[in-house]
């Protein structure tokens, strides 16, 4: 999944880039380097200070990122200051409410035009011999990921706030990639 995401946004990352929660593995050196490729700008928030220190020992000194302690339902970022953002199997922890609030942020936060990428959980197809292990498992360990099965990943978001929309699904649709791109209208206020 990290080199789909990876190939999706791109070998380099001009402008300005948000991750939204920190991840296990090297997707974020891959981000901040291609940042650098691309005389570009990483920031990356989680609500956890713990994974950014984690984060921060992972990343070359001078690394073209900004690591920030922040809710992804309250993003003290300006508005329309980033070209594009990637949540990397962060919705599956939040309740549908939450999950619609990060995502609502996520739209003020990128420019028209800019693009959105979310990879999570999906619904496996039915022929696929996880599908009846996974869907018990979930239920245990990852409640809210079972939101994700079936449903329209970006459901809640104003459609007038998308331009365009794609979805990928991945190993039998146990995983998806969904893009949307940020239309040129303006965010309602709430």
């Amino acid at each position: 999944m990290r080199d789909a995401a990876l190939a999706e946004l791109g070998e380099t990352l001009p402008g300005a880039t948000l991750q939204v929660a920190c991840v296990y593995g090297d997707l974020s050196v891959h981000l901040s380097g291609r940042a650098a490729t691309g005389g570009g700008m990483l920031d990356i928030v989680d609500v956890l200070p713990i994974q950014l220190r984690n984060l921060r020992r992972k990343l070359p000194k001078d690394a073209p990122t900004r690591l920030l302690t922040m809710d992804s339902t309250q993003l003290r970022l300006p508005d329309g200051g980033y070209d594009r953002a990637l949540v990397f199997f962060l919705l599956h922890e939040q309740p549908l409410d939450v999950r619609e609030r990060t995502l609502r942020e996520l739209l003020r936060v990128v420019k028209p035009g800019g693009r959105i990428v979310v990879v999570d959980y999906a619904q496996p197809r039915w022929w696929h011999p996880l599908r009846y292990v996974w869907r018990p498992l979930l239920k245990v360990l990852e409640p809210f990921a079972l939101d994700l099965w079936g449903a329209d990943i970006f459901r809640g978001v104003s459609k007038t706030l998308i331009a365009q929309r794609r979805s990928r699904s991945f190993f039998g649709g146990l995983y998806q990639m969904a893009v949307l791109t940020r239309s040129d209208q303006p965010m309602a206020p709430e």
